[in-house]
């Protein structure tokens, strides 16, 4: 078979939707891909959980059907993300490489064709969905930054930028993949392709102490669209109420400023940002304008780092536990305050 006409659907697991994989990840790439039939496609999947269990999993609760889509599953370091999408490219044989988080579907049928022919010499990623959080500065160029829902290269292009930064366990690393891209001189273009992705499902089965109910779960895998889910992850997880002022170490101006109206605190859905130490970083430096390549240092970089981190989740204890490591006062962020 001809070598450029051959693609492996690559798809990170840690555990927590495994069941959305199977019936919703899965069946996607199968319904929008079996008509190519001069195409090699293979479906690998990476189970960077801590059980490394997902074809039992499969058996256990009656996807034999997926399995038998499935070329290989393959085992990686629980939790670590960059590592997961580095061992699933590796662990590919074709010529092109799709990348796929856990939590997100492919509807076009012709996304395969569509992706693959806007690659070139010159444009080495092709996605369907921006990152919007990306901030970029003087050491990121800036540009479009792609999230894995999915994401295409070449897999020759892969290997020559040299995969994914796996310094960090994960936190932006789809934003440093394509920084390492425009540094090469190289283009990153987004195709408006349907697709979903349900952006925060892994985080909410995380946040929630006793995990998804079976009945959340099934209403998880019905869902149509973005603001279905936004509205569900709202109502699950709650939300808190932050004082801008507040956050940026001047109290009399968040006091004046939301009793003259000019701005009210934001009500925002809860998430890792808290635990992260968002909040503590803004207040710390006086300002939300933090690059992404400076805030990326607030990530877990060790075991350690992750089992604090995980930890402090568990418990609920917003950060007070795994703020003690002062990752917002660590090297990016000095080396990045002190030349502005």
């Amino acid at each position: 078979m001809d070598g450029n006409r051959s693609i492996s659907c690559i798809i990170i697991t840690p555990g927590l939707n495994n069941r959305f994989v199977c019936e919703r990840t899965i069946p996607s790439i199968v319904s929008t891909t079996e008509h190519l039939i001069d195409w090699d496609v293979e479906i690998i999947v990476v189970d960077n959980s801590d059980e490394q269990n997902f074809e039992y999993y499969c058996v256990d609760n009656g996807y034999d059907d997926i399995i038998d889509c499935v070329s290989k599953v393959v085992g990686s370091e629980s939790n670590h993300l960059p590592k997961a999408f580095n061992k699933g490219v590796k662990s590919s044989k074709n010529e092109y490489i799709a990348i796929f988080h856990d939590d997100c579907t492919i509807n076009d049928k012709l996304w395969v064709e569509k992706m693959v022919n806007k690659l070139s010499d010159s444009v080495y990623i092709v996605g369907v969905e921006e990152h919007t959080d990306a901030k970029p500065y003087h050491k990121i160029i800036s540009g479009r930054y792609i999230k894995e829902v999915p994401l295409v290269m070449k897999k020759s292009c892969f290997n020559e930028i040299g995969g994914y930064d796996e310094t960090y366990y994960w936190g932006f690393e789809d934003v440093m993949l394509c920084n390492t891209v425009y540094k090469l001189g190289k283009e990153v273009i987004v195709l408006d392709i349907e697709h979903t992705h349900f952006n925060g499902l892994s985080t909410m089965n995380i946040l929630i102490k006793d995990g998804i109910t079976k009945e959340v779960e099934k209403t998880i895998i019905g869902l149509t669209d973005k603001d279905e889910f936004r509205q569900l992850e709202k109502e699950i997880l709650g939300t808190v109420k932050v004082n801008v002022g507040h956050i940026l170490n001047n109290r009399w101006l968040g006091w004046l400023m939301t009793i003259i109206g000019i701005f009210k605190p934001m009500e925002m859905t809860r998430g890792f940002g808290t635990n992260l130490g968002y909040s503590q970083c803004f207040s710390y430096w006086g300002t939300f304008n933090i690059p992404t390549e400076v805030f990326v240092g607030l990530m877990p970089k060790t075991r350690k780092d992750l089992e604090l981190l995980l930890i402090d989740i568990k418990y609920g204890m917003d950060g007070e536990l795994y703020s003690k490591l002062n990752k917002h006062k660590g090297p990016l962020f000095m080396e990045y305050f002190k030349e502005r």
